[in-house]
């Protein structure tokens, strides 16, 4: 191997010839050698809590965390449990945030806990601990750590993450709505957790709006769909004081409901004319998807809205048109086509990319 092929760090730094050319060649051919065998060596390495701590490189950290929740450690042993507590635990004294945030993320990749192994019982509170931490990066990781245990966590522990949203701090409650409803959690639908379901319903009356929106979007993402009785709660937060409730409280309607439900269709359409453009534009967006196709009636409502003054909502009306309108349908061709010229970037985006759509059904 000549020198010429060796990574530019490792060549000697001044150009050699002779003996000395000589010695450098096989002085860097050894340390070369010497860290493809480190590689090598560290491939064939057992995941484990401990390297993932221990793991300088960044892409290699992410590789045994991803191998670490494919395949979590088995067999571990109480010694080697130990030390990964203690690294943990100094990790999250730590003054760095990144150095916290891999403390609580190799939190949630150790083996589930035995009852009699009480440090790691106790993990969900001091993760949860973590989630109003000073620093976003923290945060984040604390929240990825509930969702990670959430998916392969004991029962015991979800059961303790799910009374967290009695938690004092709104904040918390929050986060752990956010968590309930990742896509990963396929434990807490509600034939498998009903207590999940009944939890968030509570959680719908908290005192704080911020609280009772994300409760909303997390009710309609672990529901099923058709659910009556989800649906029939979804609908009463429609009235609720807050406007950011009632647009998660649409949005959650459109993903609950079949196609033509009279009910909710109604329900939308009185909140067409909300005050406030987020709640207009959230009343479209569920029509479009709830709303059968060819309904002439809700195509004249939408038709009306691009004409609305926030961009929001004109917005919603051209997308949710392109789903209710049937091919062929002149007059929606035109509405849309004098989008082009509106005044938003992104409703002008949202024309040609809806005028495409209509031509394609036509062809």
């Amino acid at each position: 191997m000549g020198v010429e092929q060796y990574p530019k760090q490792l060549l000697p730094p001044t150009l050699l010839s002779g003996p000395a050319l000589l010695y450098e060649e096989k002085k860097t051919q050894k340390k070369w050698s010497f860290l493809q065998e480190e590689k090598k060596a560290r491939k064939k390495q057992k995941p484990s809590v401990v390297q993932f701590l221990k793991e300088e490189d960044a892409y290699t950290r992410k590789s045994v965390q991803r191998a670490l929740e494919s395949r979590p450690e088995v067999g571990v042993s109480v010694a080697h449990q130990a030390e990964s507590l203690e690294m943990i635990a100094h990790s999250l004294r730590a003054t760095q945030p990144e150095v916290r945030a891999n403390g609580l993320l190799a939190f949630s990749l150790m083996k589930t806990p035995c009852h009699d192994f009480r440090p790691l019982a106790n993990r969900v509170s001091t993760i949860v601990g973590h989630l109003t931490d000073r620093n976003d990066i923290v945060q984040s990781a604390a929240s990825k750590a509930l969702t990670a245990i959430l998916t392969t966590g004991s029962a015991h522990e979800v059961d303790a993450i799910i009374d967290c949203l009695r938690h004092d701090d709104s904040r918390v409650r929050c986060s752990v709505l956010k968590c309930l409803r990742t896509p990963h959690c396929n434990r807490l639908s509600q034939e498998t957790n009903p207590s999940a379901l009944r939890a968030v319903k509570h959680v719908l009356k908290d005192v704080d709006a911020d609280v009772r929106a994300s409760a909303v979007c997390t009710l309609g993402a672990l529901a099923s769909k058709g659910e009556v009785p989800v649906l029939l709660t979804t609908l009463t937060c429609l009235s609720d004081s807050n406007s950011q409730v009632r647009a998660a409280a649409l949005r959650a309607l459109g993903r609950l409901a079949h196609k033509g439900h009279i009910g909710v269709i109604a329900a939308a359409s009185e909140h067409l004319h909300d005050e406030d453009p987020e709640v207009r534009a959230a009343a479209l967006q569920a029509l479009g998807v709830v709303a059968e196709k060819g309904d002439m009636c809700l195509r004249d409502l939408m038709l009306g809205h691009l004409m609305d003054g926030h961009s929001l909502v004109r917005d919603a009306a051209m997308r949710s048109l392109s789903k209710v309108s049937v091919a062929g349908d002149t007059k929606v061709r035109q509405a849309i086509q004098e989008r082009l010229n509106d005044e938003d970037e992104h409703v002008r985006f949202s024309a040609k990319y809806v005028m495409v759509y209509l031509t394609s059904k036509t062809d």
